[in-house]
This record gives structure tokens, C-alpha cells and sequence, in this order.
């Protein structure tokens, strides 16, 4: 992964530098605690069903339990803080110990087997268990039972368990099995816009959104810059542990040149759950209800692992950036604050996806200049580009269906046409046209509707006559939308010069799927200022 702004990465590592030196500064010895942090009294005391004063003194009885431990010098079998005294409590097998451990202030318990023993009996059943065996599932010391204790998936368990549970039990009574019907599972979790994410052993970038493509596989999009190295493996947690997927499979998920900066993540991982909900970092929860192309003026939010939940507006779309030996085009900057970390994280306009968190400034500054500015990669030329639909609800759609460039039209709305709409089925009754003009404006977008009386499948392919009458055919972007909601890219938008559209142009759309019949649609959008045209007509043949 290679980093977009050296400065943006040292600044963001001298952070998590500086809080590491101040946590082994301050954090070494509980010694130093003289409160209990607020957000850790309000977790236990939901979690203990108690009240924030009781939780308070639970966590500050513990912080002394623990110093206790430390300067403990009895030899135990083991120790642990009653829940009901909240006192340390150690297990020693003579009186004399205890006695020794009461004089430093713990309390003691008098048990029949040293730690010796249960080493020696935990090695036993580690032996026996090997290198696995179906259904038992843990096994180790239980300090306040002063025994070793097995645990068994009955579920799970074949002739292979039997057997060795037979030896397991033949050790004795410092060993007790104990059965249940299910086991845990390795932990993974769920993937939300902004929380972390690290590439390989490196350090981490922010989750986009998620997605899943033509097969219903999951998908997370993020940044090109996250995902450069070919199937390198993704995690969900430092130090390269729980893994959730590889990155840029096979060398064709990642982007980070001139076309943008994109990327994907298979999330291949048993346990992770794709998503729709934005991390707020505190805040109440967003859920992603489509995508959206941002425009000037948008407020837009993003969140991302550093900086957090950070708000601002769009001040240019399409703009070309350049990170001195990297330049990147039709990219979208904004005044909001950004940071190191929150690469590949996701920005919204409401609660549509807008984009892929690239770049920005090494600090975040009050009334930024263009040099301040956070920039994003748009959403939808991924969505696009590897045909990914973005995940709207908890559960992963499963169906083939393609994400549209954008999969929900803006709040602008469509501009009136300057005819009357009439569309007629043309001979062979597979081609059918509309007549209707609409205007082309700048930095807005129009939809014609075509009505089409066919039943059954689109044959597969579908043939477009596009006639338009525009002073600069780079700024336009199309996409063909079918009865079902789902779009395929038609058009891009780009290019250095403006050449005119004047008339017909034809166009192929492969993979087209979905019903024949229904409302088939064309969204022509201008993206650049200074041009602007009439959308005169349309043919489609499906």
C-alpha cells in the first residue's frame, strides 16, 4: 500500500506516536489512576445492570485488587476478584500461605492442588486434544474451582471425541468435562463505513462501503491507495488478526493513477456482515439508502478512523489533484477536516454514498484554503467499474443486479422537457424511440423515459440512437436505466478538449438483463460549467 501524502502519514503516525508515549508515560502502573473513565462507568453499569455509582467503585476496587496482585508475594494456584467484595482472592494449598496472603490484604482459599498440578494436568489434556478433535472446543484451569475444565460441543462430537474423552476423564477428578449443544466461532464482526481496516501489516485505512457484485460475494470498496498490492491479505484488527478478506484480487481491483482511486476488498471471511450503517463515531446511526453524485455546494459528511465524523461542503467536482508524482482526475474536493487513517473512508450527501475518502491536508485548519481541502474519489465509478451494488440493508442482496452509476436519482429535479413526451414502438416491435427534447444544463442532469410493450428478458444486448445537440460532448455523462431500477453505464464524462455533439451517436450496451417490458430510461449529466445543450430524441432496441 503505498501512502498518498508522505506528510498526511507522518502526521497521522506522530498522533498514534504520541499516544502510545503518553499511555506508557501515564498508563504503566495502575498506580496512576485516580478516577474511573466515564465511558468505561457507563459500560459496566449497563453491562452489570448496576448504577454508575456502584460501577464507579467496582472499577476503582478493581484498580486496587490489581495493585494488590502486583506486589503479592505468596506463591498461588491462582487468583481472581470476588464479584461480590470486590476483593483479590488467591487460591494457596497451605494455611500458612494464607495466612501470608492475608496479611498483604487479599483474601485466601485453601485448595487441595498446586499450580503444578494443574500445569501438570492441562498438558495431559492438550496432549490428548492435539492438534484438534471434533467437538471439545477449550480446555484450561478454572482458578476458583481449582480444577482443569473441558469443554464439549455435544453436537459435534463424533467417535473420535468419545475416545479421547475416555482419557480425558481416565486423569482424574482435576479434570471435569463439561457438555453443551453449540461452541463459539472465531470472532470477525461487522463492516461499517469509517472503521478501520489494515492491509497486510500495515497501517490502517478506513472502510468505504460495502457492496456485492454480480454473484452476491461481498465486497468493501475503499481507497486505490489502500489496496495497490495484488491479494494481500485484509484485517479487521492490528497485528494482522482477524482477517476479513484479500485485497485486489488477482491485480484488477485497484485503482490509483489517472483515473481515480478505488479499490475493492473480498470479504471472504466466515463471520463478517456487511454493514449499510456510517460509524458516527458517537452519534446516531446513518443507514446508506443509495448513492448520489455530489455537486457544488452539497454539505457533505465522511467518516473515517482519525478524524472521526467530520462535515463540510463540496467546493469543486471533476477537479484534477496532484500528489507530485501521482496525478489524479474528476475528483471532488471539500473544506471538511480529514487526516491520516481516513483513507478509503466514506462520504455521504445525506444519507447517500458519495464517495472514497484520497487525500487532504496534514492538519485540519478553520477557514481552509484550496490547499486544506479533502478530497474524494466518487462513489459510483466504482460501483461502475466492477459492477458492485451497494449494500442498503442489513442483510446482502443476493440477486445479479448491476449498481447504476447512480443508483438513486439527486434531490434536483429532472428538468422539464420542452415537448410533450410520445413514445411509438418502431417496426419489428423491438425498437422503440422518444421524440421528447429536454434541455441539458450545466452541472445538472435530465432522465428520458421511454415506454416499452414487450414481455419476457431484454434480449441480452441493447442498442442505443442517442441524438444530441451539446458544444461539448466531455461533459456529458449517460447511463441506460431499465424497467427493474438497474443502470449501465452508457457514456463517460472526461477529456482535456470539448468537441461538439451534433446529432446521432450509436451506442452498445452488453449484459443487459431484467424484464423487456416496463419504463426504460436514459440519465444524460453534465458535469462541467460553460457548455450546455438539448437532449432531442432517443432509440432503444432490446
Amino acid at each position: 500500500m503505498s501512502r498518498r501524502s508522505t506528510i498526511v502519514a507522518l502526521i497521522g503516525g506522530t498522533a498514534l506516536i504520541g499516544a502510545a508515549l503518553l499511555a506508557t508515560n501515564q498508563g504503566d502502573s495502575l498506580q496512576n489512576v485516580s478516577a474511573a473513565p466515564p465511558a468505561a462507568v457507563a459500560g459496566v453499569a449497563e453491562a452489570l445492570n448496576i448504577s454508575e455509582d456502584q460501577a464507579r467503585t467496582r472499577l476503582l476496587d478493581q484498580d486496587k485488587a490489581h495493585r494488590a496482585a502486583d506486589s503479592l508475594t505468596v506463591e498461588t494456584a491462582g487468583k481472581w476478584i470476588d464479584q461480590r467484595t470486590g476483593k483479590l482472592t488467591v487460591a494457596v494449598t497451605d494455611q500458612a500461605a494464607a495466612d501470608q496472603a492475608r496479611a498483604q490484604g487479599v483474601e485466601a482459599k485453601l485448595v487441595s492442588r498446586g499450580q503444578s498440578e494443574l500445569d501438570r494436568l492441562n498438558s495431559k489434556v492438550r496432549s490428548i486434544v492435539g492438534s484438534g478433535v471434533p467437538g471439545i472446543f477449550g480446555w484450561g484451569t478454572d482458578v476458583e474451582q481449582n480444577i482443569i475444565k473441558v469443554n464439549v460441543n455435544t453436537a459435534a462430537s463424533t467417535a473420535d471425541t468419545e475416545a479421547a474423552l475416555g482419557k480425558i476423564t481416565a486423569l482424574g477428578s482435576g479434570v471435569q468435562v463439561v457438555k453443551g449443544d453449540s461452541q463459539p466461532r472465531q470472532q470477525s464482526g461487522d463492516l461499517h463505513t469509517g472503521d478501520p481496516w489494515w492491509p497486510g501489516g500495515e497501517s490502517n485505512c478506513s472502510v468505504g462501503f460495502v457492496a456485492t457484485d454480480s454473484s452476491g460475494a461481498k465486497q468493501m470498496l475503499t481507497a486505490g491507495h489502500c489496496t495497490n498490492d495484488v491479494n494481500q491479505p485484509a484485517y479487521g484488527e492490528q497485528g494482522q488478526k482477524n482477517k476479513l478478506g484479500t485485497s485486489n484480487v488477482g491485480g484488477t481491483h485497484s485503482v490509483n493513477a489517472k483515473e481515480g482511486d478505488m479499490g475493492v476488498v473480498a470479504v471472504t471471511e466466515s463471520g463478517w456482515t456487511l454493514n449499510p450503517k456510517v460509524n458516527t463515531w458517537g452519534g446516531p446511526d446513518i443507514t446508506v439508502s443509495g448513492s448520489v453524485e455530489a455537486i457544488v455546494g452539497d454539505a457533505v459528511c465522511h467518516s473515517g478512523n482519525t478524524s472521526k465524523w467530520k462535515c463540510g461542503t463540496v467546493k469543486y467536482t471533476h477537479k484534477a489533484v496532484s500528489y507530485g508524482s501521482l496525478v489524479i482526475e474528476d475528483m471532488t474536493w471539500t473544506d471538511a477536516c480529514s487526516l491520516g487513517g481516513d483513507s478509503g473512508g466514506g462520504w455521504l450527501v445525506g444519507s447517500k454514498a458519495t464517495g472514497l475518502h484520497d487525500g487532504g491536508p496534514s492538519q485540519c485548519v478553520t477557514n481552509p484554503k484550496d490547499d486544506d481541502m479533502s478530497i474524494f474519489q466518487p462513489v459510483n465509478e466504482a460501483l461502475t467499474k466492477w459492477g458492485l451494488t451497494l449494500v442498503t440493508t442489513d442483510v446482502p442482496p443476493t440477486s445479479t443486479t448491476t449498481t447504476p452509476p447512480t443508483t438513486t436519482p439527486t434531490t434536483t429535479t429532472s428538468v422539464p422537457p420542452t415537448t410533450t413526451t410520445t413514445t411509438t414502438p418502431a417496426p419489428g416491435n423491438r425498437t422503440f424511440r422518444s421524440d421528447t427534447q429536454f434541455p441539458i444544463k450545466d452541472n445538472d442532469r435530465v432522465f428520458s423515459p421511454i415506454q416499452v410493450s414487450l414481455t419476457g428478458q431484454a434480449a441480452g444486448t441493447a442498442t442505443l440512437a442517442i441524438t444530441i445537440q451539446h458544444t461539448c460532448s466531455e461533459d456529458l455523462g449517460i447511463s441506460l436505466i431499465d424497467p427493474s431500477g438497474k443502470a449501465y453505464a452508457v457514456k463517460y464524462s472526461g477529456g482535456y478538449s470539448c468537441t461538439a455533439w451534433n446529432g446521432a451517436k450509436n451506442f452498445t450496451v452488453p449484459k443487459v438483463s431484467g424484464p423487456a417490458g416496463g419504463k426504460w430510461q436514459i440519465r444524460v449529466t453534465d458535469y462541467g460549467p460553460g457548455d450546455t445543450g438539448t437532449l432531442d430524441g432517443w432509440t432503444l432496441t432490446v
